[in-house]
């Protein structure tokens, strides 16, 4: 186990892991679940499989090498392939709901109304494969789906 000054305040700006992303996504998929199954059950499908974002929800085996993929930096790119299922599924189902919490939360692209994703459309801008913070994962999902209509 790693050392941990608890004097010092954790950084946001320390890396994201793989099993970090999973375990957040898997988080907000519960939430989004418990408000509406209905826009989970489309995440769900969309996320999880083969050839998806995601393999599967299980725990991989302690001594495997998926386990100890886990702990490898999560990337931009993976970020945004493994939350673009939430945003899909909710600009569909509730367009002006994600509109407001995405403004609540200052994720949306100001200068983009139709772009219903936490980062720009422009691809000039994209870096897939710099690693992910911890704050831009939790920027990602920070949707609040207590106000989502029934």
């Amino acid at each position: 186990m790693p050392a941990v000054d608890e004097a010092i305040a954790p950084s946001d700006r320390g890396p994201a892991n793989v099993g970090q992303a999973k375990w957040m996504a898997k988080s907000a998929l519960d939430a989004l679940r418990s408000a509406r199954p209905d826009i989970a059950a489309t995440v769900d499908a969309a996320l999880v499989g083969a050839g998806k974002p995601l393999v599967s929800w299980d725990a991989p085996a302690l001594d495997s090498n998926e386990a100890k993929s886990q702990y490898a930096p999560l990337l931009v790119g993976q970020l945004k392939a493994i939350s673009a299922p939430f945003y899909a599924a909710l600009h569909a189902a509730e367009p002006a709901w994600l509109l407001t919490e995405m403004q609540a939360s200052q994720t949306r692209d100001g200068s983009d109304s139709l772009n219903p994703y936490p980062w720009t459309s422009a691809s000039g801008d994209d870096r897939n494969t710099a690693p992910a913070n911890l704050a831009q994962l939790k920027a990602v999902f920070s949707l609040r789906f207590e106000s989502l209509p029934p």
